[in-house]
């Protein structure tokens, strides 16, 4: 599995941008250029992985979450697209979430998948209506299944009950909830010490000498690509 594509509109710093990835990308830009904004996409979607939509707006302050410029009925959303590869008899997933942080509710939430070049299937879409209640689509089988029900926790979080797009969310729950965030801090950067093997980079860069010692060692290719 692999992110191709990552979309946000009024995340942050970021009104409107859409990025192609490769698999190895690097982002350059002075201080306060939205970098880290940029990177807080990825965070922001793991964390729904593991602590729900709700707790993830708040651990970045709703407030501060939402472009200072976007009109208030504009939602916020972030969008990803995901190379499945096989086993999977699906060639892309496409992951999009829409809300809004005054107050903190999901608007829609959509998953599609591509098996061929431009043919995409919705396999599970949650859409808020103005009564405040969300109508949820999703296929099981080859049937449609509607339900009108108080908006529920974010698909990504809790899968379970939708259909075909259930193993699908599943598989973007482990995948998304795998990203780690770096942040390094100088002073621990120069921390004194012998390079020792070591299996994970810190989140503040404090065995950074280490950890490249490991990747030279042990993953020539990467280190190169480095």
């Amino acid at each position: 599995m692999k992110v191709t594509k990552i979309s946000a509109m009024n995340f942050r710093s970021i009104r409107g941008l859409t990025l192609d990835l490769t698999g190895f990308d690097c982002f350059v830009g002075p201080n306060n250029s939205g970098k880290s904004n940029l990177f807080d996409v990825f965070t922001f979607l793991s964390d729904i992985t593991t602590a729900g939509f709700g707790q993830a707006v708040l651990m970045r302050d709703a407030a501060k979450l939402r472009h200072y410029a976007a009109p208030e009925t504009e939602p916020v959303v972030v969008e990803v697209w995901v190379d499945l590869g096989p086993p999977s008899k699906f060639d892309r997933v496409e992951y999009t979430l829409g809300f809004h942080t005054n107050p903190v509710v999901m608007e829609r939430e959509v998953l599609s998948v591509f098996s061929k070049p431009g043919e995409a299937k919705t396999l599970f879409a949650m859409n808020r209506g103005d009564d405040g209640r969300a109508t949820y689509r999703y296929w099981g089988g080859n049937r449609e299944n509607v339900e009108i029900s108080p908006v529920r926790e974010s698909g990504l979080r809790q899968s379970d009950g939708y259909g075909d797009a259930a193993p699908l969310l599943r598989l973007l729950n482990v995948f998304l909830s795998k990203f780690r965030r770096y942040k390094f801090v100088p002073d621990r950067l120069k921390l004194w010490g012998p390079a020792t093997w070591v299996e994970r980079l810190n989140a503040d860069g404090s065995n950074f000498a280490s950890y490249l010692h490991t990747v030279q060692s042990g993953h020539g290719g990467h280190f190169d690509r480095i």
